[in-house]
């Protein structure tokens, strides 16, 4: 393992996880937009909007973004 991986490993395990409310906010906006339609639908259309409406995070020593 690479000392840039090492240390990615480490960082991600140091911190507790945490619930994104921005991606509660957008499916919830979602969900109010498809009210009425299927759940399977609601459940892709949510998705998809959160993955037009978040906001990317780019963090230190990642190559690949996301």
């Amino acid at each position: 393992m690479t000392n840039r991986i090492s240390r990615l490993k480490t960082a991600l395990f140091a911190n507790t996880r945490e619930i994104s409310l921005e991606r509660a906010m957008l499916y919830t906006a979602s969900h109010r937009q498809t009210e009425g339609e299927p759940v399977i639908l609601r459940r892709a259309k949510a998705t998809a909007y959160i993955l037009e409406h978040v906001e990317i995070s780019i963090r230190d020593e990642e190559l690949i973004a996301g």
